[in-house]
């Protein structure tokens, strides 16, 4: 603990780290699985090509999940993306509210 007092500032990763894996944060379909799309290729979007997402850029829900859903497949509709917007704030906010003791 004395560590901790000493620092201005402690930086940690929620996700995976102070939350379960992905995998058992709820019971919210992914949005992969919404938008019909490959699993890897969604991640592949999350992690290797939404610069403006994860830079703060884009900051837009809607617009962000749209950019990268049409870089899979552009005939997405937008009441599909719109379901998975509100679905991934459903399944962070139950990740944020179920932390493993």
């Amino acid at each position: 603990m004395r560590i901790i007092e000493s620092k201005k500032a402690v930086i940690f990763d929620l996700f995976d780290t102070l939350t379960g894996y992905e995998s058992n944060w709820s019971v919210v379909p992914r949005a992969s699985q919404m938008l019909g799309v490959d699993s890897k290729a969604w991640n592949e979007q999350l992690l290797l090509h939404s610069n403006d997402r994860l830079t703060g850029k884009l900051r837009d829900p809607f617009l962000i999940i749209k950019s990268m859903a049409h870089n899979i497949d552009r005939a997405i509709p937008d009441n599909i993306i719109h379901e998975v917007v509100i679905s991934r704030t459903n399944r962070y906010a139950d990740a944020l509210r179920n932390i493993p003791i």
